[in-house]
């Protein structure tokens, strides 16, 4: 994808996401004062925290190429073309309910970055809905999607010091979503309920106009 138009949400974190990373790396800032942590939000009111911890996606390296690249082609593609321009209060929806979990679970578990977990969760739903693509991992390995989260689980925990929590924690999430919204009314026709529904004003807020 042309990397001007990129999406809305999508160009917020990549941008985002550069930007402390470079700040870091640049000696301005330190993983110190960018992870989540009740203590530090709660107690000393350092609420940027909780942002911060969605953007940094640690140092300057291969995983984090990987996962930068990989926000650009799954987030990216999910946010303009599986959700769309009509579907835009469902995508802030999705974003704001998978970090709250986030948050939530993160606390309990003391996971300090959400940004892991939360890419994570997107990758998965991008490969769930689009399950009859072929992508190529790395350049050597093609595959159809729903197997790739499983073939980056294996390749960065070999390459990295992500902790296995923070990947499968966005990986329960994910498919807890895709559960909800996917299989559930699917599997359950008759009940005719979607647990994750969008509020009204967000659809007001977040839907783009139609044309008369």
């Amino acid at each position: 994808m042309d990397l001007q138009n990129l999406p809305a949400f999508t160009s917020v974190w990549i941008a985002g996401a550069l930007c402390l990373t470079m700040l870091e790396h640049l000696g301005f800032v330190s993983e110190h004062q960018l992870f989540f942590s009740t203590y530090y939000v709660f107690r000393k009111h350092q609420y940027w925290r909780i942002v911060t911890s969605f953007m940094y996606f640690g140092k300057i390296g291969l995983i984090f190429a990987i996962r930068i690249l990989e926000l650009i082609r799954f987030a990216s593609d999910l946010e303009a073309h599986t959700f769309g321009p009509t579907r835009r209060a469902q995508y802030a929806w999705f974003l704001l309910c998978s970090s709250l979990s986030l948050l939530l679970v993160g606390s309990l578990l003391s996971i300090r970055f959400m940004s892991y977990p939360l890419s994570w969760i997107l990758t998965y739903i991008w490969s769930r809905k689009s399950r009859h693509m072929h992508v190529t991992f790395l350049g050597v390995l093609t595959i159809t999607a729903p197997y790739y989260p499983f073939i980056e689980l294996l390749f960065t925990l070999v390459q990295s010091n992500v902790e296995f929590k923070d990947i499968m924690v966005g990986l329960l999430l994910g498919h807890l979503y895709y559960f909800l919204e996917e299989l559930w009314p699917r599997e359950m026709p008759s009940h005719g309920y979607h647990w994750i529904g969008t509020p009204q004003r967000w659809v007001e807020l977040f839907e783009a106009p139609v044309a008369q």
